[in-house]
Order: C-alpha cells, then structure tokens, then sequence
C-alpha cells in the first residue's frame, strides 16, 4: 500500500485514480457482459430461455419446445451479436462445429 493508503494505480498522483483491469478480473468483466446480453438483464430477463436459443443458434438444437415460445427481447439480438464479436475467445462456436457431426452420428 502506498503511503496515501490506495491501493490503485495512479494512486500517488491528483485527479482521479487510473485502473489497470486485467487478467482473471477481465475475464470476468467479460464474462458478465456476456452473461447480462445472453440473460437479458436490460429488460428484466424477459428473453425466453437463452441457453436454448444458443444451443439453436450453434446447430445443437434443432427446434425449441418449452412453454413459453416468445421471441428474444427487443434489442436482446443484437446485444448477444455484440458480445460474440466484442469477446470472441469467449465462444465456443469453433470447438461446436468442429465437433457437430461426431456428436449427431
């Protein structure tokens, strides 16, 4: 700890303090926005079942059979769109395809 007590980056000089975010705690910064688009927190998580909608969308699942068939949430589209491309390591639609034809046989 520096002798003013901070522990953050910057912490020895005025103005606001700069935060150095990485590693695991990027990841789960990462994974969090990735987590709010897939789960739809900006709409109070009214999208209907997104882990079944991404198992469609990687070719896992042919048809969704639930109870509740409503669509995705406005705007809930294109915000896993921008996640996919914001965090490409974070998706596993190489490793789906590349294994796809094995696991339907």
């Amino acid at each position: 700890m520096d002798p003013k007590g901070s522990r953050y980056a910057g912490a020895d000089q005025t103005g606001p303090p700069e935060w150095t975010v990485s590693g695991d705690l990027l990841t789960c910064m990462q994974v969090t926005d990735c987590n709010a688009a897939f789960f739809d927190a900006a709409n109070q998580y009214a999208g209907s079942l997104p882990e079944s909608r991404s198992l469609r969308r990687q070719g896992l699942l042919e048809t969704l059979h639930s109870r509740s068939q409503r669509d995705l949430s406005a705007g809930q589209s294109s915000e896993i769109d921008r996640v996919y491309r914001a965090y490409p390591a974070l998706n596993d639609d190489d490793f789906i395809r590349e294994n796809l034809s094995d696991w339907l046989k």
